[in-house]
């Protein structure tokens, strides 16, 4: 009886995904190969279900460099404030775009994080210029 009941239990775990995540919290539901940044890369593949969304509002912080070039900043709109990841600080300034306090922009991309907790930028449109930062499928223009 033992033994039938642990081959169930193996069958059970067998059938069942166990829900993985790269540390871009990329689920299972995702194929292909992704750069991580815990392997000193930074990841840019786009999730597969991802949905892409605009969000408008102004720049209330620029968070210093830290390991990572990439720039992020807190976007706060009417609603709330959220931080967004954009591109390296040099792609930016290489494409005219130096972004300060208090500038009024609109960014499209979407939710990343284990919790949705930060917004990655596809592009981005301040002041009449746009700039792609991402493609597609989420790998970076720079």
């Amino acid at each position: 009886m033992t033994r039938s009941f642990g081959l169930g239990l193996v069958a059970a775990f067998a059938i069942i995904p166990l829900s993985a995540h790269d540390c871009c919290d990329h689920g299972a539901y995702h194929h292909g190969w992704w750069d991580c940044e815990q392997q000193g890369q930074h990841c840019w593949r786009q999730p597969a279900k991802a949905i892409v969304e605009t969000l408008q509002g102004t720049v209330a912080e620029i968070n210093p460099p830290s390991d990572s070039p990439i720039v992020e900043i807190w976007l706060k709109s009417a609603k709330n404030t959220t931080l967004v990841r954009l591109a390296p600080e040099s792609f930016l300034q290489q494409n005219g775009f130096n972004l300060k306090p208090g500038d009024a922009l609109s960014v499209r991309g979407y939710w990343a994080g284990r919790d949705s907790e930060f917004f990655i930028a596809r592009d981005v449109q301040v002041g009449g210029k746009s700039l792609v930062l991402r493609g597609e499928h989420g790998r970076p223009a720079w």
